[in-house]
């Protein structure tokens, strides 16, 4: 099963406890619009809220009618907290704009959430010390030498990319927007995909292990 993740920079006015309490005190029911499940002993919280959809049906003789419907969206959360504190947005939903705002609204002036982008080098120091790391994809961006022009590249491989044996790549500095590896330590598989946008899918058995390291590596860099 393939699990998808993206992380934030927050600040806090407050500490920790009473940002729990907080939410705690704005607890979801069926009669809110909005609010929070939480589980303090794990640091993780469920945000519930409303919305509606417009939708056009047809009546018994084929005249279009609108219709609002209205729906109930979650997503979880996990607290991270190192140096700095972060967010880990689990299966993230398209927008957090209705996360964001409902927190800004409980927290008031001082809270601030931004994404963290993933780099490379990201990933490069998470995937250290694991028994080998197999590149199966991969999309950068960048200038191309002599040409004055912008590329975006996506290449892909089942035996596996060497960017630095890669003749298109030596022609221009790039960046990497994404990548997916496959990843073996001690035995054990996994995968391991990102972009830069802040994006990360994790599957397999290493998945809890791979997942550690990255915010390790995360943290470590907010620290700095």
């Amino acid at each position: 099963m393939i699990s998808r993740y993206k992380w934030y920079e927050v600040r806090l006015p407050i500490d920790t406890k009473e940002f729990i309490r907080k939410l705690q005190t704005n607890t979801y029911t069926p009669a809110s619009n909005f609010g929070f499940i939480v589980d303090e002993s794990n640091f993780r919280f469920r945000f519930i809220w409303e919305s509606t959809i417009n939708t056009t049906l047809l009546d018994s003789e084929g005249n279009p009618q609108n219709q609002e419907i209205s729906t109930i969206n979650s997503q979880d959360v996990a607290i991270i907290i190192g140096a700095r504190i972060m967010f880990r947005v689990e299966s993230p939903a398209r927008s957090t704009r209705e996360l964001m705002n409902s927190l800004e609204k409980i927290i008031g002036f001082g809270f601030s959430c931004q994404p963290i982008s993933l780099r490379d080098q990201d990933i490069q120091s998470a995937l250290a010390g694991v028994d080998n790391k197999n590149l199966n994809s991969l999309k950068v961006s960048g200038s191309l030498r002599g040409a004055k022009a912008l590329a975006r590249i996506e290449i892909a491989s089942k035996e596996g990319l060497n960017p630095s044996e890669i003749e298109i790549l030596k022609s221009g500095e790039y960046v990497v927007e994404a990548a997916l590896y496959d990843v073996s330590f001690k035995g054990v598989r996994g995968q391991i995909g990102f972009s830069k946008a802040g994006t990360c899918k994790l599957s397999g058995p290493l998945k809890e292990l791979l997942l550690s390291k990255i915010e390790k590596v995360l943290l470590d860099r907010l620290k700095a």
